[in-house]
């Protein structure tokens, strides 16, 4: 049975809460009532415009409550949204656009192109929606990542997928029923947790810029309205000590993105003895997050890796060998991902999904699992651990990188004639550098 979809799980909390906080920046406060109609008369235009269950429609805005309305739309419609970061590169952004073949574009600005449109082109006044309904396998969103080719590739997760995390998470976290940050790029698949699990659990999204706050540019949320639940990668853990307890949660600490050591969380723990933390582990392609391990208040934690733990429900995890067989316990092998939460694939990039969504060889029903390229072993306990990368993929706060994108745009440029591009420093202060052969009459 397919699981509660997003739209469908949201109108139930709006149905149920339509007086409570559903997003709150700065001093703007939106209840449930208040997204829901404003959500409502914007999917309506796309709805009109030809959005629904099957097609994609891409939303460019800075982070807000607009931007939150503007998502929303689309998941009303039945469509699938493809994110688009404000401030990331014009060409970038560009490629993405053409890449994903989304007809409409909800932005800031107008533009004649024929496919924008700004959260004002809707009609007034506002009317409930009747959406269409969705399949588990209409296109739920396409988050785009690091492609080693020099271009981005898109990760197609379908409702189903969606509705199996978000009903994990739900169960999970009991923070996200309180308040929510979220904070940063709706474009990095960290941020789904954080966007769409307070609003399928009743509770608020509370939109900050941390790094404003920490740098005292942006004054910090009252203490009164301090978190339940916040999620980050370890890169932001050297941030977090420089936030005043109101930007902190009380509840859940959900660390991802990157490999997660004991001795970087140790300040944290001494400084927040009472925070749940978890760490949480799972590819795009898994559907934000897939399996975790959590970290009680007590729990004495080693200075090295801290285990990503076991699998959520619904998922079957594979540690195999090259050639495809189960390792022994406590070895070494790639870890391969099955169950409801496996992506599509790639997005118009079929030799590439075959190479990466294989056959589940130890299922019967035809199912597939996704190749992760992380290498993993069993410990004594049961809990995996992760241990590194089986190919040159990097982790820069968060952020998968494939070197090959850099390089093959470094290569492009006239005055290079080749290249190598490696991330220096650790994991809370990691950059990347590249190493430039000039060409042939050209000065470094």
């Amino acid at each position: 049975m397919m699981p509660l979809a997003l739209r469908d799980a949201f109108l139930d909390q709006a149905g149920r809460r339509p007086d409570a906080a559903a997003v709150v920046h700065g001093d703007r406060v939106w209840t449930y009532r208040e997204l829901e109609l404003r959500a409502g008369r914007i999917a309506r235009t796309l709805a009109a415009r030809g959005a629904g269950p099957g097609t994609l429609v891409a939303v460019r805005l800075a982070r807000g409550p607009e931007l939150i309305a503007a998502l929303l739309a689309v998941v009303l419609t039945g469509a699938g949204y493809v994110p688009l970061a404000d401030d990331d590169p014009p060409e970038r952004n560009r490629h993405i656009l053409d890449d994903c073949g989304a007809a409409l574009l909800l932005a800031e600005h107008p533009s004649d192109d024929g496919r924008t449109l700004t959260p004002d082109d809707a009609p007034a006044p506002a009317r409930p929606f009747d959406p269409a309904p969705v399949r588990a396998g209409d296109p739920a969103y396409v988050i785009y990542t690091s492609g080693s080719s020099g271009r981005p590739k898109g990760v197609l997760v379908e409702q189903g997928a969606l509705g199996a995390y978000l009903a994990e998470a739900r169960a999970r976290y009991d923070g996200l029923a309180g308040r929510t940050v979220l904070h940063s790029s709706v474009s990095f698949d960290m941020a789904v947790t954080s966007l769409w699990g307070p609003l399928v659990s009743g509770g608020a999204i509370h939109v900050l810029d941390l790094k404003a706050i920490a740098a005292g540019e942006q004054p910090p949320p009252p203490a009164t309205a301090r978190p339940t639940f916040l999620k980050v990668t370890p890169s932001h853990l050297p941030l977090l000590g420089l936030l005043p307890d109101s930007c902190l949660p009380t509840g859940q600490l959900v660390i991802g993105g990157e490999a997660l050591t004991g001795s970087a969380l140790g300040h944290w723990r001494t400084a927040h003895p009472d925070v749940t933390v978890v760490n949480e582990y799972g590819p795009t392609e898994a559907t934000v997050g897939c399996c975790a391990y959590v970290v009680h208040p007590g729990d004495a934690v080693d200075p090295g890796p801290v285990p990503i733990g076991r699998a959520f429900a619904g998922t079957r995890l594979y540690v195999l060998d090259a050639e495809g067989k189960p390792v022994a316990a406590g070895a070494v092998g790639e870890l391969h991902i099955a169950g409801r939460q496996v992506a599509r694939g790639y997005l118009g990039r079929a030799e590439l999904t075959g190479e990466r969504f294989v056959p589940d060889s130890f299922a019967a029903d035809g199912s597939r699992m996704y190749r992760t390229g992380d290498l993993v072993r069993e410990r004594q306990d049961g809990d995996l651990e992760y241990v590194g990368r089986a190919d040159g993929q990097l982790k820069v706060s968060g952020y998968r990188i494939e070197p090959g994108e850099i390089e093959a745009v470094l290569r492009g440029h006239a005055g290079v004639r080749d290249c190598a591009v490696v991330a220096v420093g650790a994991t809370d202060a990691r950059r990347l550098v590249a190493y430039v052969t000039p060409g042939p009459g050209s000065a470094p």
